[in-house]
């Protein structure tokens, strides 16, 4: 079911700023070994040695490239949908491994697979998908380590192996933020009394095979890359990040509102999951020690995620991707409770009808109250489809969510129904919602512009927006060089450069010294663009970008 819902049509939509185009274009620069051998070691964006982030994912992307000579959006995007594919397996492997009851496993990977957040973020270009992938991976082979014995049983070495390893290509994905499942293997040990048992599970030969493929990449492109390379590449990117949150700043209570947001639509019933596994702990009221030992590692999953990126200053919602599984087990906890009653609760099963109710109204009034022109300007044009699906959906699921309630008495069928109507919603989502939106997104019909108008010029300039340089060297295939003042730009045009893309103000700001021409006006309000091309620049020296 996750390869349906992740795989069709996967490189429908194109490359959405910001990431997605510069991603790409790094993947692809790697294909086309722009830069030599040395160029698998040493990344490099729009020609320059990139130092954001490691390697793994632009590897991967670029191999899949490969097989149609180049990294289009289905390959640029795979990596994230084969590791989300693989998530949703190991959620049910390691639901399987933590429970004990009848379909172990199918619920948290199914509920895992209908929250949106996830399921969006793995038909994107995204890393952090990738980096769930490893992190699950290490913690399932400690678990299956941890239930084997404590690792004296045949298999510890196979399974040292994998939980090295996987740690190991998580630091390649992403970087020392991979390490954070050591720590939830050492707090959870701690927590169950068993401090002394911590170097059965950190032998030193795992240590090794876990810094080994990272090490030894930064050592490669330390060596290769310019004098200031390891200083931006660690000090920047790790330090001031952490500490100033450099790109995404967020107070230190972002995550108390944007977790239950990103995991909507099963918010309420992590709520209830985590408050009550936490309140039985506290009273000891959890059942068997495997029963204790299960919610603590749950637990300590989710509260070293939530307190490390807490603290830290730099934020996105998809940080916290890694606690996902977590919770979606813990849901599977506490719902496979509410499965031994011959019905699912009316709270739920109530919430659930008032929820789909409302979605049912919103759909008529989006098909039928609205006039054309306020919904296109809400949501934009061509959501009738979209709209219909969603109306449908509640439908189905009310008759069967009724006729299931009063004829079959089973809760694991109505749980079942539960299950279904997000996947079906987030297929909505995906295949009739967000291309309606491509448009707005895209930097392709921006990149063709300048394109066509640079005619044999050997690059292409975006004025002050540093966010728009991937997409518009991905989409025209020329060199794309950053300004961020006056004298960028006079370099840019001694440089042979004369097509610009900037912000709408950027007219007025430059009139008085720059020479230039409108060749094209892009979106409206506030994200407004203009395409110029520029024909000559005052000797007026100027310091930095001016303001709007």
């Amino acid at each position: 079911m996750a390869a349906l819902l992740l795989l069709p049509w996967l490189g429908q939509l194109d490359l959405w700023a910001p990431d997605e185009p510069r991603y790409a274009q790094i993947s692809e620069e790697i294909r086309a070994l722009e830069h030599g051998p040395r160029g698998l070691a040493l990344l490099h964006l729009n020609g320059q040695p990139y130092t954001q982030k490691p390697p793994l994912y632009f590897w991967l992307a670029a191999g899949f490239g490969s097989f149609n000579g180049h990294v289009d959006h289905w390959s640029a995007r795979l990596p994230s949908a084969l590791a989300g594919i693989a998530i949703i397996g190991l959620t049910a492997a390691f639901g399987r491994h933590l429970y004990t009851h009848a379909r172990a496993g199918l619920v948290a990977s199914l509920l895992l697979l209908g929250v949106l957040r996830f399921s969006h973020q793995a038909r994107r270009v995204q890393i952090d998908v990738l980096l769930t992938l490893c992190e699950i991976g290490t913690l399932l082979a400690f678990w299956s380590l941890n239930r084997s014995a404590a690792g004296q049983s045949k298999k510890s070495t196979p399974l040292l192996l994998c939980m090295h390893g996987a740690m190991g290509l998580g630091l390649l994905a992403k970087g020392p933020v991979a390490a954070l499942p050591y720590l939830i293997i050492l707090f959870f040990l701690v927590w169950e009394g068993r401090a002394r048992e911590v170097r059965q599970f950190f032998p030193l030969w795992g240590l090794c095979i876990a810094l080994a493929p990272a090490m030894s990449w930064l050592t490669a492109s330390v060596f290769l890359a310019p004098s200031n390379y390891f200083d931006q590449a660690v000090s920047q990117n790790l330090m001031d990040r952490f500490l100033f949150g450099l790109h995404h700043p967020r107070p230190f209570y972002y995550y108390l509102y944007q977790l239950p947001i990103d995991f909507l639509p099963w918010t309420p019933v992590a709520l209830f999951a985590v408050t009550t596994t936490a309140w039985g702990l506290w009273q000891d009221k959890e059942g068997s020690s495997r029963s204790r030992s299960t919610s603590r590692f749950l637990l300590t999953w989710l509260g070293v995620f939530f307190t490390f990126f807490s603290i830290s200053a730099e934020k996105r919602g998809l940080y916290m991707l890694p606690a996902f599984p977590a919770l979606a087990l813990l849901c599977e906890g506490w719902l496979a409770r509410q499965l031994l009653r011959d019905t699912l609760p009316k709270t739920l099963f109530g919430g659930s009808l008032i929820l789909l109710m409302s979605l049912g109204l919103a759909s008529l009034i989006g098909v039928f109250g609205l006039p054309p022109n306020l919904l296109d300007q809400i949501l934009g044009p061509d959501l009738m489809p979209f709209w219909i699906a969603c109306m449908t959906v509640s439908l189905v699921a009310i008759v069967a969510l009724f006729w299931t309630r009063w004829k079959e008495q089973n809760a694991f069928h109505e749980l079942s129904i539960l299950l279904a109507i997000p996947i079906a919603l987030s297929s909505a989502v995906f295949w009739l919602l967000l291309p309606t939106l491509n448009a707005e997104k895209s930097h392709r019909a921006m990149a063709s512009i300048m394109l066509e108008a640079s005619q044999s010029d050997p690059l292409l300039g975006v004025y002050t927006h540093s966010s728009l340089t991937g997409g518009v060297e991905y989409y025209s295939g020329k060199r794309t060089r950053a300004l961020e003042g006056l004298e960028d730009l006079r370099a840019f045009r001694d440089s042979g450069g004369r097509i610009i893309v900037a912000p709408h103000w950027a007219e007025t700001v430059l009139q008085n010294e720059v020479d230039f021409r409108v060749l094209s006006r892009l979106r409206e309000g506030q994200r407004a663009l203009v395409i110029l091309e520029v024909n000559n620049i005052a000797e007026t020296q100027s310091e930095g970008a001016p303001s709007p």
